[in-house]
């Protein structure tokens, strides 16, 4: 059992590092190529001051050079802090005023975007910015310090880690209904927690392909990418400008080029995201039938920052509550609950199996 979310990649990497980890469009890394490659920017932040704890954000479009960008966060023991790059200024000038940040990783095409955020010169006070997947990025009112180029003379060589599974990973902002974006800290044991019991749940494997659908900046992310990375399974993560166009995913525009579908040969009982189901010559591609044993047989269930409503949480909650959905859930694993109004301190919940 992984301790550390970043320790799956590193496990995979050891095992077989030609196994396939990602397939983005037309851009394929192995399980090797994304260990060295995080652990060359993971040795850039340690060099620049990084420290154990520190925010290290990142304004990085769904891409491999985005969950690079993650992973080299967590080697570095630092806090990763995903940014939407099509957030208005205004809200990614809140999420770095409240996080407070050391780095701001960016993609190649956030310059624009870059220019208006650090006009402010408050809320990105003290923030460095380097470029993870291009040139150096152009311009106004901040300095890129890096580009992806220069990665390539930092070490490839992973090091020893500080942080505990009690320590932060990443901070997740809320979409902000009261105006003011809100963090919620996710640690190392919460995500490994919660994608152990899922790569179970759903028997995903080293011989799967999975999708990744939710922006980086969504918490079902977690389990998109970890999951596969702790199954030792391929990720494809869906295009950014495809999450909110269906038509075409149900085109084929995504599922033919990656051969990925969200369907099991062996049943849809056991999986949902994982998929080794692929047409060919002469066959049909029934996008109906696929709908609707979907709608019928993919389960819910609950991601690190979500609520659960129960009708009446005790002050301290260190017994079993015995909740049918709790118990489908988590399988006997913990919990941490408090009351809607979070005036209680968070307490373990035990459900019954």
């Amino acid at each position: 059992m992984s301790q550390l979310i970043q320790e799956w990649v590193i496990r995979q990497a050891e095992r077989d590092p030609d196994r396939p980890a990602i397939s983005f469009k037309k851009q394929r890394l192995t399980y090797g190529e994304l260990d060295r490659q995080s652990n060359q920017l993971a040795e850039l932040l340690r060099e620049s001051g990084c420290h154990a704890g520190d925010r290290v954000a990142f304004c990085v479009p769904k891409s491999p050079a985005a969950i690079i960008s993650m992973l080299a966060v967590l080697k570095a023991d630092c806090v990763y802090v995903p940014i939407d790059s099509d957030c208005p200024p205004a809200r990614v000038n809140k999420v770095l005023a409240a996080c407070r940040p050391k780095w701001l990783l960016a993609g190649k095409k956030t310059g624009s975007l870059l220019s208006k955020v650090f006009a402010d010169k408050d809320a990105t006070r003290g923030v460095h910015v380097g470029c993870v997947n291009g040139d150096s990025l152009k311009g106004e009112n901040f300095v890129c310090e890096f580009a992806a180029s220069d990665l390539a003379r930092f070490s490839e060589a992973g090091h020893s880690f500080v942080n505990s599974p009690s320590d932060a990973a990443h901070i997740l902002f809320t979409s902000g209904s009261t105006g003011v974006p809100k963090g919620v800290v996710i640690t190392h044991e919460n995500a490994v927690e919660f994608v152990e019991w899922g790569v179970d749940f759903f028997g995903i494997n080293q011989y799967d392909r999975v999708s990744g659908h939710a922006p980086l900046h969504f918490d079902l992310s977690t389990f998109d990418i970890y999951g596969a990375f702790a199954a030792g399974a391929e990720l494809y993560p869906v295009p950014p400008e495809l999450n909110l166009l269906p038509h075409k995913l149900a085109a084929l525009e995504f599922l033919d080029e990656s051969a990925v579908v969200a369907i099991d040969t062996d049943g849809f009982e056991n999986k949902l995201i994982c998929c080794a189901w692929v047409p060919v010559d002469g066959q049909e591609f029934d996008v109906k039938r696929i709908r609707s044993e979907l709608a019928a047989h993919v389960p819910k269930y609950m991601v690190p920052s979500e609520w659960l409503q129960l009708d009446r949480l005790p002050k301290n909650v260190n017994g079993k509550i015995d909740r049918p959905e709790l118990r489908r859930q988590f399988d006997g694993r913990q919990a941490d609950a408090a009351d809607q109004r979070r005036k209680n301190d968070a307490s373990r919940i035990v459900p019954t199996v």
